[in-house]
């Protein structure tokens, strides 16, 4: 007689693969301050330079005010690219949980020939 497996039960995807990522999380201050407060920090440092040049630019040379606005127009760009740069690093880090997803779904798959379903 031929021996007949067992069938496969059924077991739905891990919601949350976050144990697949071995990456330790860094502390929740430490990633709002510098997501939020060190380009608010940079960009107001900025202003206070563009003020305190009285908002001149003839050439970075010209003279002591336009050196300060240039300077200042310079932090504010660079926190604007702080946020570019923030936010980029968080979509890097959605699509490694998408990925973890997509691989609990195809072990899924694998074990019980079913494709989960989205209950999303």
């Amino acid at each position: 007689m031929a021996e007949t497996s067992p069938s496969p039960r059924h077991v739905p995807p891990d919601p949350n693969p976050r144990h697949l990522i071995d990456e330790k999380e860094p502390p929740l201050l430490l990633v709002r301050a510098v997501r939020y407060v060190l380009p608010v920090l940079i960009a107001a440092l900025g202003v206070v330079l563009c003020v305190m040049g009285h908002g001149q630019y003839k050439s970075v040379f010209a003279n002591r005010d336009s050196l300060l606005s240039a300077v200042g127009v310079g932090f504010i760009v660079i926190s604007m690219m702080v946020c570019i740069l923030n936010w980029l690093i968080r979509l890097s880090a959605e699509s490694t949980v998408d990925r973890a997803n997509e691989e609990s779904a195809r072990e899924h798959f694998v074990r019980t020939g079913e494709w989960p379903r989205d209950d999303g």
